[in-house]
């Protein structure tokens, strides 16, 4: 007997969630709400729901914008889910009802029909009593606040390459840009001398830097090649930031990994982003996103300058 009460009151919460869940999705249009946007449109109309406008208040990177109709929406699902709750707790009621009638005096259709009618009651009581303990303690915990967003700037193009990285005094060096084709002469000067493709050089250095001789990543990695200081110094570099230093240094590193891994290149680019040691105790199939993308990316770049350098 409690087992079945049980697996009627799952159904009851499943068929509630389900409601709920169909009111949250379907009530918007598909399509994003942008900041700009007075008031979403909603495809099910919610009755006595007024969104209020968005209000904003500073400008520039200092504007602040809140968005009440948010939380109005959100609210209002939760006040009809008790409603819908509520409907489907007295039709629940009245299924035990009829099965009770029609038992005829079968005490395993009474039995059925308790049931029918504990599980309507026992979700009828939780729903109205989470509302009205939440409303007795404080009516604003049935009220959410309004979501405030700070304003999104769009970045501008000049700066897209710092993305990552920093000048070489830790500081940003506004108003320069790079073209990473100002390196080719001596990029294919060094690769030709240690054998290495220069597109690949050019590849990994587009992609480690975007061509910026002073780039500092967060954890440290500096210059064109952007290398670790513990490579820069393996390698006898004096200033990572000289551009034909870093070009040499970052080169040899990719030659050295190139022939460790038996001129596998996507093994060598692994290692040069993620660390051979990594790469070694942890195994090419267990790397972390991130060495992923770095890959993809640099063999984007090298498919693009092959025959160009």
């Amino acid at each position: 007997m409690p087992f079945m009460f049980v697996n009627k009151l799952k159904f009851i919460r499943g068929i509630l969630l389900s409601v709920l869940l169909c009111l949250i999705f379907l009530g918007f249009q598909s399509r994003p709400v942008l900041a700009d946007d007075s008031m979403p449109q909603l495809q099910i109309p919610i009755p006595d729901l007024h969104f209020s406008a968005p209000s904003c208040s500073g400008e520039g990177q200092g504007k602040v914008c809140s968005y009440s109709w948010i939380s109005e929406y959100i609210a209002a699902i939760y006040k009809y889910a008790i409603g819908v709750i509520g409907i489907i707790g007295t039709i629940t009621l009245m299924i035990g009802g009829v099965i009770w009638l029609t038992a005829g005096g079968n005490q395993t259709k009474v039995a059925s029909a308790q049931e029918w009618i504990k599980a309507s009651i026992t979700g009828i009581v939780i729903a109205l009593s989470s509302y009205m303990i939440l409303y007795q303690v404080n009516p604003d915990l049935v009220k959410l606040k309004p979501l405030t967003i700070g304003e999104i700037q769009r970045i501008p193009p000049e700066l897209l390459n710092y993305m990552g990285s920093t000048g070489g005094d830790g500081s940003m060096t506004a108003g320069t840009t790079y073209d990473a084709n100002t390196w080719d002469a001596q990029i294919k000067q060094i690769a030709n001398e240690y054998g290495v493709d220069p597109a690949l050089v050019k590849a990994i250095m587009t992609t480690e830097s975007s061509g910026n001789p002073n780039a500092v990543s967060p954890v440290g990695a500096e210059g064109l090649m952007q290398l670790m200081p513990a490579t820069a110094q393996a390698y006898g570099v004096a200033n990572p930031f000289d551009p034909g230093q870093n070009l040499t240094a970052g080169t040899q590193f990719i030659d050295g990994l190139l022939s460790k891994y038996g001129g596998n290149v996507d093994y060598a680019l692994a290692a040069y982003n993620w660390g051979p040691g990594n790469l070694d105790r942890k195994g090419y199939n267990n790397m972390p996103s991130e060495t992923i993308n770095y890959i993809n990316r640099v063999n984007a770049y090298y498919n693009k300058f092959k025959g160009t350098i």
